[in-house]
């Protein structure tokens, strides 16, 4: 025995999962659980975290920790505890879900001592709260209208999460109310919503209204800013956390409310390990710390509407279904023009809506001119050299770039392949778009919003310079959305989709939702009675669409139950998917083999009661991903799929386990819960 502590400690490092590793402690200090350190592992350093005190094994040279990271921003133990709860859902390793609760760039611990006199034990009053009898800096505020049964819905303790339905600003209302009970009374508030731009646009509005005790946790801010901030959570200086995904780890104390605005947006999934949900991770977070959860929708994604319909959610709203306006449906393939994107049906409803000095929004989610140059001699289309997927047209810049990668080259005088002088553009984007409304309606200004424009100006700024124009022409992708959402100064007198069912080829269970919440977003923007809502699809009958043209809800609710019921889709059931990556294409297609033969192995097992649940889990693939090649990497996933949480979670866990054990070469991802199966 050497005489020196020693500690198990969990190394952040892929394919190991959670097996300890025992290392010795720097002298003069003691293990606190979930300290983050830095190891020798193999041949490099890797980080890590502490499990607590070990036995020290025989006959093993063990090594010392060679870092010890800052102890002021060591999580609570309540929320150490919360992170091995996450990790056992999304069945990744506890150190990477750790890893989370740390900010970036944490610095090195300055000197030595105990790990527990280094956190400060006392909790300082935040800036801006009420003291008892004291009068409130927002008792001039509006406040919601609320029925007294719905009020008392809203703030009794202890209540199953609350979905509050309607528009942005009744929303806004019932959030501004409970957080001032709660933060005024001293407790912790969690606010997330799905991007950078929504957490500054919030930001703006309630920072008058709570001062210093307001902090913000996402990706738009510095890693020294986030570090600062941490550490006044940490203390208790700041109580009102405004944040997006990363924000749901944040050290509130007392943590009493957690809002989760927005929740169809799928930002709120993570896309990298490991890949977490923040709306799921809320929910749980609120049960495990006894804090109430009020989420936020426009409109109900299904998972939610299937939750109201059990009764695990309760229901909170300003008015029924909004269906405003009128709805046109054109089928494409008898209105089309030729080479163009809006047909005549649609570019007379432009006309109508402009002779009236209106504003109209056309949606088309693709950047750039066209999605690809084509050869008319040879049929060559240039492909990204690092993805499988063609390049872009821009016809601003002259180039092709790859809107995965990012990849980016001028466009070739002469097809690379011929010789010939026949590439063009084919499909449809923003720019060719803008070039097409601008010889129809050359008098009337345009706008348009995407990925290119935002590098130029600021989206707010160009939706803002629209909605001061009549008449006027928005052209964007789905940034545009958001941003005309909540800059609206009133609504439009029209909005147009050309390609409404543009997604519905795309593989995967959810692609109708994914449809119907974007075109409802879409739809929100209209004015209430002379606003037009036109829709040009080529297959006008897909529920996604219908139930816009019929004005029922239910009907799209009703039937995407039906067909995800039959086929055991989530809310009916659990998907896991596992996605193999590597350099070799042979190598990757071998391993995604070999690991999907011995995970139908080990899902017989499970179906002798090894874990209890009903239902057998399946095995699907493995297959290529619809992008095959990202990056220079290869990839391949597997599905899982069953009825039962628990052995679905059972399998995916043992997943990384099986691949370390047939070869290296290639590295592996477990996502629970999937939103993308491509």
């Amino acid at each position: 025995m050497s005489g020196k502590i020693c500690v198990n400690v969990l190394v952040d490092v892929p394919g190991i999962g959670n097996r300890p590793y025992s290392y010795y402690l720097p002298p003069g200090t003691r293990p606190v659980k979930g300290l983050m350190v830095s190891v020798p592992f193999g041949p490099r350093m890797a980080n890590g975290f502490i499990l607590g005190e070990g036995l020290e094994p025989e006959g093993v040279a063990v090594k010392d920790i060679s870092t010890l990271y800052d102890r002021r921003y060591l999580p609570p133990a309540d929320l150490v505890e919360f992170g091995e709860e996450v990790a056992r859902y999304y069945a990744v390793p506890v150190a990477s879900v750790w890893g989370c609760l740390w900010p970036p760039g944490v610095p090195r611990a300055k000197g030595e001592g105990p790990l527990e006199e280094t956190v400060a034990p006392t909790r300082k009053s935040a800036p801006g709260v009420r003291p008892a009898n004291g009068e409130s800096p927002c008792e001039d505020l509006k406040r919601p209208e609320l029925g007294e049964m719905n009020r008392e819905q809203v703030t009794c303790e202890g209540t199953k999460p609350l979905i509050v339905r309607g528009t942005e600003s009744f929303r806004f209302d019932v959030f501004l109310e409970q957080i001032q009970n709660e933060v005024f009374r001293g407790r912790g508030v969690l606010f997330l919503l799905p991007e950078v731009r929504a957490v500054r646009r919030v930001k703006d509005k309630i920072r008058p209204l709570f001062g210093e005790t307001l902090a913000e946790v996402h990706s738009g801010m510095t890693d020294k800013r986030r570090r600062e901030e941490w550490l006044r959570l940490l203390r208790g200086e700041k109580r009102l956390v405004l944040g997006t995904r990363l924000g749901v780890f944040a050290p509130v104390k007392d943590l009493s409310l957690i809002i989760v605005d927005l929740e169809e947006d799928d930002s709120y999934k993570a896309e990298d390990h490991p890949r977490y949900d923040a709306r799921t991770v809320s929910v749980m977070r609120g049960r495990f710390q006894g804090a109430r959860v009020i989420i936020g929708v426009s409109r109900l994604p299904v998972n939610s509407r299937f939750a109201l319909n059990s009764g695990t959610y309760d229901l909170l709203k300003d008015e029924g279904p909004r269906y405003p306006g009128e709805v046109q449906v054109i089928e494409a393939r008898k209105y089309r023009r030729k080479g163009k994107i809006l047909s005549w049906k649609m570019a007379d409803a432009l006309k109508d809506c402009f002779d009236r000095k209106g504003r109209a929004f056309i949606f088309l989610n693709q950047r750039g001119y066209g999605r690809a140059l084509f050869c008319g001699d040879c049929g060559y289309v240039p492909v990204c050299p690092r993805c499988s997927v063609a390049l872009s047209f821009h016809s601003g810049s002259r180039s092709m770039v790859c809107h995965v990668c990012g990849h980016s080259t001028p466009v070739p005088e002469t097809c690379p392949e011929c010789g010939g002088y026949s590439l063009k553009p084919r499909g449809f984007g923003t720019e060719r778009l803008e070039e097409e409304f601008s010889r129809l309606f050359p008098e009337v200004p345009v706008f348009r919003v995407d990925a290119d424009t935002a590098r130029l100006e600021e989206p707010e700024t160009t939706v803002g310079r629209f909605l001061s124009t009549r008449p006027a022409c928005l052209i964007g992708t789905e940034m545009a959305i958001g941003v005309a959402t909540a800059l609206q100064s009133g609504p439009l007198e029209l909005v147009a989709v050309p390609f409404a069912g543009s997604r519905l080829g795309l593989p995967g269970f959810n692609v109708e939702e994914d449809a119907y919440l974007t075109l409802s977003r879409l739809w929100d923007l209209l004015d209430e009675k002379t606003g037009v809502f036109v829709l040009q699809a080529f297959d006008p009958l897909r529920r996604s669409i219908r139930w816009i043209a019929e004005k029922d809800e239910d009907l799209f609710y009703e039937e995407e139950m039906e067909d995800r019921k039959a086929l055991g889709y989530p809310p009916f059931g659990v998907l896991a998917r596992i996605e193999v990556v590597g350099k070799g294409e042979g190598k990757v297609r071998e391993k995604a083999s070999g690991l999907a033969e011995k995970l139908r192995a080990e899902a017989l097992s499970l179906e002798q009661d090894e874990v209890s649940g009903e239902g057998r889990v399946t095995v699907l693939g493995p297959a290529p991903c619809l992008k095959e090649r990202v990056r220079g990497a290869y990839r391949w996933h597997i599905l899982l799929k069953g009825p039962d949480r628990a052995k679905v979670t059972a399998l995916a866990s043992k997943a990384e386990e099986i691949f370390w054990e047939i070869g290296s070469g290639t590295r592996i991802t477990v996502d629970v819960d999937p939103v993308r199966l491509v």
